[in-house]
C-alpha cells in the first residue's frame, strides 16, 4: 500500500547522512488511558523501542531485510539501467499495557543493517539515511511522528553487518535515563523531517529474529592476555559481556572453527566486537548485528556471561533418528544450519560471510525447509523478495534476494523465481504465490532466451558470472566444477519449465502449455546435440554425475544410466555440488537405489558427509573439505529424503499439500530401525519402523487426511485416523527391480 494509506499524517525524521547510530526521543499525550493504543512503527536500517521505558517486544533485527527503495550505487541500476520492485516492512504493536495518562515517552534506537551498510569488502550499499516513521491510535485520536522528535548519537561508532560492531560507552552517559518520562533532553537536537522512501509499505506479517536460548561456553585455554571459550556449536547471535572497568578497551574475536586450543584465523572472517566500557554495571553486547561462531577470544580485562543465540522465530516441525549415526548428525547438522542461516525471514548462504538470500542456495534447500520446519511465512515473505528482485524490464532475476549485488548463474538462481512458488504449492498447497507470480515466472524464460546461443545460455549480465554446478569436487581446485555450465542451466530451463506445464493446469492457463512444451524439445536436443556421445551414451563424459542432470529430465538412454550407476559404485563419493547433490540423491531414490543413496551419504572416504562429521563439524560446510565456510545450507537439501525415502513419508506424484499421502519406506539392509514425523496442513504424521526386534512398522495418521501404506512387496492398504500397526517381513524383497546393470557387484545394490 501507498505510504500515507498506512501512516496518514506520520513522517520520517532523521538525523541526518553522518549518523551510525542515533537514539531517538518523542512524547505525546493520552488522554484516555484504558482505551486500546496501537502502533505502527519503522525504522531504517534496524530499530528497538520502548513505551515509557518499558520494551514492548522481544523481536531483533526489525523490520525484516528488503529491498527498500532505489539507491543511486546500487550495481543492477547503474551499470544495466535495470528497474526492480520495492517494499518495506513496518511493525505493527498493542501497546496498551505501557501507556499512561498525560504524557507518554517513546525512545527509539537505529542501527544501519543491510539499509545502510556502508562497510565491508563488495558490502558498501546505502538505501539513505537512517530514519523513524510511526502512528499511534488511541481511539479516534492518531498520534503522528514530526520534527518535534530528538535525538543524539548512541554508542555505535562503527559497524559493518558482516564484520564488526564497534561501541564507545564513555562518550556519553547512556545510563541516564533517557527513555523515561521527565527527563531532561534540552541538550539534544532536533530531527529534520527525511524525504519519503518511494516504495511500497506493508505490516510485517512474519516473525522476526528473537534470542531463542542461552548457551555457555567452556573455557578451553588462555594466556596472560586472552581466554579462548568452546561453544560446543556453531550458533548465530552475540556474546554477553562484563566489565567495570572505566575507559577500558575491549576487543572480542569469534570463529566458526577452533585449532590448538584457540580460534582457527582461517574462519574467523573478521568477527570482531569491541567496546570502551563506561565503568558502570552493564552487558555488553552488539546491537544492530550478528556473529556467527562456536568459539570466542575474550580479553582478561573481561568477564564472558553467555551466548545469546539468534535467529527468526520458527519452529521446527519434523523428527528423524535411525541406526545409523552418520545421518543422524546430519539431520541435526542441517537443522543447526538452516536456523542460523535464517534472519529476517531470509534463507541466507553463510550467517558471516555474506548473510545474504542467495537464490541459488535458498531454491535448493526451499522444499526441504518448508517440510521440515514450520516456515510458511517466511517463504512467503522470501517469495515477494525474489518477485521484487526481478528487473521489471528484461525478466532477469538478481542472484539474491533482497538484491545486493553478488555472483550466481542464470538457471540454478533466476529459477527460483519459480521453484520456491512451487515448492511452496507442494508443501502448504496454497496457490496465491502461483497466480500472483505467474506472468513474472513466464518473463523469466524471456531473459533466459536472450541470453541463449543455439538454444543453449551460455551468459548472464555483461561482467557477471555465470555458474552452472557451484562447490563441486576436483582434482584442480575444491571449487572449479568440471561440469559445463549451460549444461546446468539448460537443465534448469527445462526442469522449470516442466513447473510451469503443472503450474499452467492449476491456474487455468492451459493455453501456455503447448508453447512450453515446444521449448522443451528444442532445449533438450539441443543438449544432446551439444554434449550427447552416441558412442559411450553420456553427457559432457558425465563429469561430475553429468548424465544425472541429463536423466532427471528424460534425456538419455539406458547406457547413460548404466555409467553412472557404474561410475558412483567405482568412485564411492560424492563427486557434485550445490545441485547435482540433492537431484542425484533423489533420483537414486525415485529409482529404487535407494542403497547406493544411502552408501553415498554415509560413506567414509572424504569427500563425505561422514568427514565433516569426523572432524568434529555441527553445521554442514560449502566446500567438501572445509575451505571456506563451515556453515553452508546447500547441501542439506537432501536432508528430505530421509523423510520422504527412509520413512516413506511422501506426496503421490502430482499432488500438493498432502492431499494424497503414501507411506512407502524404501526397506534398505543399511537402515533397519528408523523414526520420526512430519507436520502437514492436516496435522502430524508418524512413522516408526523395527527391523531389529519387532518387525513391525507403526503409522500414525492426522484426521481428513487420504493416506495409503505400500509395503515390502507394493500392496496398498489404506490407512485411517490414528495409528495403524503391520508386520515387516524379516528378509523382504527390495523395491522393483528397474535394471540390470553390467557391473560385478550390482546385487549389493538391489538393482
Amino acid at each position: 500500500m501507498k505510504f500515507t494509506e498506512l501512516y496518514g499524517g506520520a513522517k520520517f525524521v532523521t538525523a541526518g547522512d553522518k549518523s551510525i547510530n542515533t537514539q531517538m526521543r518523542g512524547t505525546f499525550n493520552i488522554e484516555n488511558e484504558n482505551g486500546k493504543t496501537e502502533i505502527i512503527i519503522c525504522g531504517l536500517g534496524y530499530f528497538e523501542f520502548k513505551i515509557n521505558g518499558k520494551k514492548v517486544t522481544e523481536d531483533l533485527f526489525t523490520p525484516a531485510a528488503s529491498h527498500y527503495n532505489h539507491s543511486d550505487i546500487c550495481f543492477c541500476y547503474d551499470k544495466f539501467g535495470e528497474e526492480l520492485s520495492f517494499r518495506i516492512y513496518s511493525m505493527k504493536y498493542d501497546i496498551t499495557p505501557y501507556i499512561v495518562k498525560g504524557e507518554n515517552v517513546i525512545s527509539c534506537e537505529l542501527g544501519l543493517g543491510w539499509y545502510k551498510n556502508i562497510h565491508g569488502e563488495n558490502n558498501s550499499m546505502s538505501y539513505g539515511d537512517l530514519k523513524l516513521c510511526y502512528k499511534i491510535t488511541n481511539g479516534e485520536k492518531e498520534i503522528y511522528s514530526d520534527d518535534k522528535i530528538k535525538w543524539r548519537e548512541g554508542p555505535v561508532t562503527d559497524s559493518s553487518f558482516t564484520e564488526y560492531e564497534h561501541q564507545d560507552y564513555t562518550k556519553a552517559d547512556y545510563a541516564d535515563g533517557w527513555e523515561n518520562i521527565g527527563y531532561d533532553d534540552s541538550a539534544w537536537e532536533y530531527t529534520k523531517i527525511a524525504e519519503t522512501p518511494d516504495s511500497n509499505y506493508y505490516i510485517q506479517d512474519c516473525p522476526s529474529d528473537r534470542v531463542i536460548k542461552s548457551v555457555y561456553p567452556r573455557l578451553i585455554s588462555e594466556t596472560n592476555e586472552w581466554k579462548f571459550y568452546d561453544l560446543g556449536e556453531c550458533v548465530t547471535g552475540w556474546p554477553i559481556i562484563k566489565c567495570t572497568e572505566k575507559g577500558a578497551r575491549v576487543r572480542v574475536r569469534m570463529a566458526e572453527w577452533i585449532k590448538d586450543n584457540k580460534l582457527d584465523e582461517r574462519f574467523w572472517h573478521g568477527q570482531v566486537y569491541e567496546f570502551t566500557a563506561d565503568g558502570n554495571e552493564r552487558e555488553y553486547h552488539p546491537k544492530f548485528m550478528l556473529h556467527a561462531f562456536n568459539s570466542i577470544e575474550v580479553p582478561k580485562n573481561a568477564e564472558l556471561i553467555r551466548i545469546d543465540v539468534i535467529h527468526t522465530d520458527i519452529n521446527l516441525s519434523s523428527e528423524f533418528i535411525c541406526d545409523n549415526d552418520t545421518l543422524n548428525w546430519f539431520n541435526e547438522a542441517f537443522i543447526r544450519t538452516q536456523l542460523i542461516n535464517t534472519h529476517g525471514c531470509i534463507p541466507s548462504d553463510c550467517p558471516h560471510l555474506e548473510k545474504r538470500g542467495y537464490t541459488g542456495d535458498g531454491q535448493a534447500t526451499a522444499e526441504t525447509v518448508m517440510a521440515m520446519f514450520d516456515a510458511k511465512a517466511m517463504y512467503k515473505k522470501w517469495i515477494e523478495d525474489i518477485a521484487d528482485s526481478q528487473d521489471k524490464i528484461s525478466g532477469h532475476v538478481q542472484y539474491t534476494a533482497p538484491y545486493i549485488q553478488s555472483g550466481g548463474g542464470p538457471g540454478g538462481w533466476g529459477c527460483a523465481i519459480i521453484e520456491v512458488p512451487y515448492a511452496y504449492y507442494k508443501i502448504y498447497g496454497d496457490k496465491e504465490p502461483l497466480y500472483k507470480y505467474f506472468d513474472n515466472m513466464r518473463h523469466y524464460f524471456y531473459y533466459l532466451e536472450s541470453h541463449s546461443e543455439n538454444d543453449l545460455i551460455v551468459s548472464d549480465q555483461p561482467g557477471q558470472w555465470c555458474l552452472g554446478e557451484w562447490c563441486a569436487p576436483s582434482i584442480e581446485h575444491a571449487t572449479l566444477p568440471l561440469i559445463p555450465p549451460p549444461l546446468v542451466n539448460n537443465y534448469f530451463y527445462i526442469k522449470s519449465l516442466y513447473r510451469m506445464i503443472e503450474i499452467a493446469k492449476v491456474t487455468g492457463k492451459e493455453e501456455y502449455i503447448e508453447g512450453f512444451k515446444k521449448i522443451i524439445e528444442i532445449k533438450s536436443n539441443a543438449l544432446i546435440r551439444e554434449y550427447f556421445d552416441e558412442k559411450t551414451g553420456d553427457f559432457a563424459e558425465n563429469k561430475n554425475s553429468a548424465n544425472v542432470f541429463m536423466l532427471d529430465i528424460g534425456l538419455g538412454d539406458e547406457r547413460t544410466l548404466n555409467n553412472l550407476v557404474y561410475s558412483l559404485i567405482k568412485r564411492g563419493t560424492f563427486n557434485t555440488g550445490i545441485f547435482g547433490t540433492d537431484i542425484l540423491v533423489r533420483f537414486l531414490f525415485e529409482k529404487g537405489l535407494g542403497s547406493i543413496a544411502v552408501d553415498l551419504l554415509t560413506v567414509d572416504k572424504a569427500p563425505s558427509f561422514k568427514y565433516m562429521m569426523d572432524n568434529g563439524a555441527t553445521t554442514l560446510w560449502e566446500e567438501w573439505l572445509g575451505h571456506r565456510s563451515l556453515c553452508h545450507p546447500m547441501f542439506g537439501a537432501v536432508a528430505r529424503y530421509f523423510y520422504y525415502y527412509l520413512l516413506g513419508i511422501r506426496q503421490r506424484n502430482k499432488t500438493y499439500g498432502y492431499e494424497d499421502v503414501i507411506i512407502a519406506p524404501a526397506f534398505l539392509e543399511k537402515i533397519r530401525n528408523v523414526s520420526g514425523k512430519l507436520n502437514t496442513p492436516y496435522g502430524e504424521i508418524k512413522v516408526n519402523i523395527d527391523r531389529k526386534h519387532k518387525y513391525t512398522i507403526d503409522i500414525t495418521i492426522p484426521e481428513g487426511m487420504n493416506a495409503t501404506y505400500i509395503d515390502e512387496l507394493g500392496k496398498e492398504y489404506k490407512l485411517s485416523k490414528g495409528k495403524s500397526s503391520f508386520a515387516l517381513r524379516k528378509d523382504p524383497e527390495m523395491y522393483v527391480r528397474y535394471l540390470k546393470y553390467k557391473v560385478s557387484f550390482a546385487d549389493t545394490y538391489d538393482i
